[in-house]
């Protein structure tokens, strides 16, 4: 071993000397400590998020599909029953009568026709929005129809042909909004 060999093992012997004989940090328990809270914290964090989320989009697919299942029973009903069609004739008695002035038309509907909507449309705003329209104008359209025709509404007291007409375009676009709302 020569001299220069020697003098770099014992500056190397010194700088070892030099690392081990410091003061420990005061403060690595502390950061230690931190940095383990911070990471339990983001850890615990987000499986809650990732449950929530999943829970959240659950909800409103099932709220979604209850309110569609109860449009489509309703747009059966009102085809099965022909109320359209009865409107329809109505206006053909019109245009077949020019003296006729007035008709009635009376439909018994029971005010829980819409149960699935009436317990749940404060959340609607849950569901998907173009849905969510949807669902909104079919039963405002629905409902501007079952004004008319139970008893006591405007059809039901006796109206003009033009009243008859509005109430057939107001079905019309119930149905059609009904309609896609089923395909979708």
């Amino acid at each position: 071993m020569n001299p220069k060999d020697a003098h770099e093992i014992s500056e190397a012997l010194k700088l070892l000397q030099e690392l081990y004989s410091q003061r420990p940090n005061e403060w690595l328990p502390v950061y230690a400590a931190i940095g383990g809270a911070f990471i339990g914290a983001i850890a615990s964090f987000f499986p809650i998020l990732a449950v929530e989320i999943f829970k959240n989009r659950k909800e409103a697919k099932q709220l979604e599909s209850s309110m569609v299942v109860e449009i489509t029973s309703l747009v059966e009903l009102i085809e099965t029953r022909g109320y359209i069609k009865d409107i329809e004739n109505i206006i053909e008695k019109f245009n077949l009568d020019p003296t006729l002035v007035s008709h009635t038309y009376t439909v018994g509907v029971d005010s829980e026709y819409s149960r699935i909507y009436q317990a749940n449309c404060n959340r609607i705003g849950l569901i998907n929005s173009d849905a969510a329209i949807k669902i909104v104008k079919f039963h405002q359209l629905i409902d501007a129809v079952v004004q008319d025709v139970k008893p006591g509404g405007a059809l039901s007291k006796g109206s003009k042909k033009a009243s008859f007409e509005q109430a057939k375009i107001i079905f019309e676009q119930a149905l059609q909004l009904g309609s896609q709302l089923r395909n979708n």
